[in-house]
């Protein structure tokens, strides 16, 4: 242990991994690790031992990772995210969601998000509001991935957005979060809309009908009946 200590600090990648394939104690070699990560001199060691830690899928290791998601150096704060990611940090993320909201480096949050071990959508809803307009199409993204039923408002509200990426990206997601109560509404916007939405629309009146059940199938045709 005392030998990867060394090794680290001269800073030499492939000695370095070398050393943690041949280390006996994992428990011992995190903290090592851990605590030499901010002397490292090159971006690219750094990143690459984040992602070590990362591996390591050890929220104990999430306060030696967090500092470094805000990194000026791109292949770091990108390791950091994914690290965190894996982690499941309770701290990282909300300042992952706000990356997201605030369109700063919101592609790689928003990817990470997408597969975070966490309620992803409670995180990000309530920044949607104030978001910029490629934060909106990230948000409205992810409520969607998460099947958001909760926050199908957003979805709704953000349908006729006089943006026209975010406005698509409602669209896209309108068929995971509707459910049974919203078929007379989806009817209704599928006698209005364009050729465009019309796909998303019918996508979405499949999933609420598949909402009801095979046991409420006459509910479901009388609602359709009524609207036809």
């Amino acid at each position: 242990l005392k030998e990867l200590a060394k090794t680290i600090k001269k800073g030499d990648k492939k000695s370095i991994f070398d050393a943690l394939y041949r280390v006996g104690d994992i428990e011992a070699a995190k903290d090592i690790v851990a605590a030499a990560i901010p002397a490292v001199k090159s971006d690219d060691t750094r990143s690459d031992l984040i992602w070590w830690l990362g591996e390591q899928k050890d929220s104990k290791l999430d306060a030696a990772i967090l500092p470094f998601l805000t990194s000026a150096a791109q292949n770091v704060k990108s390791e950091a995210a994914w690290a965190l990611t894996k982690t499941g940090s309770k701290k990282a993320l909300p300042i992952l969601a706000d990356m997201v909201a605030k369109g700063t480096d919101a592609e790689l949050a928003a990817e990470c998000l997408k597969c975070f071990p966490a309620n992803v959508a409670d995180a990000v809803a309530p920044l949607f509001t104030k978001a910029s307009d490629k934060g909106k199409q990230s948000i409205l993204g992810l409520l969607g991935g998460r099947c958001a039923k909760a926050n199908k408002d957003i979805v709704f509200g953000s349908l006729f957005n006089n943006d026209a990426e975010v406005s698509k990206a409602a669209y896209d997601a309108l068929a995971s979060v509707v459910d049974k109560e919203d078929l007379i509404t989806l009817f209704t916007f599928l006698e209005s809309s364009g050729k465009d939405q019309q796909p998303q629309i019918q996508n979405a009146i499949l999933a609420a009908l598949a909402a009801f059940g095979i046991g409420n199938l006459s509910q479901a045709n009388s609602i359709v009946g009524s609207v036809t």
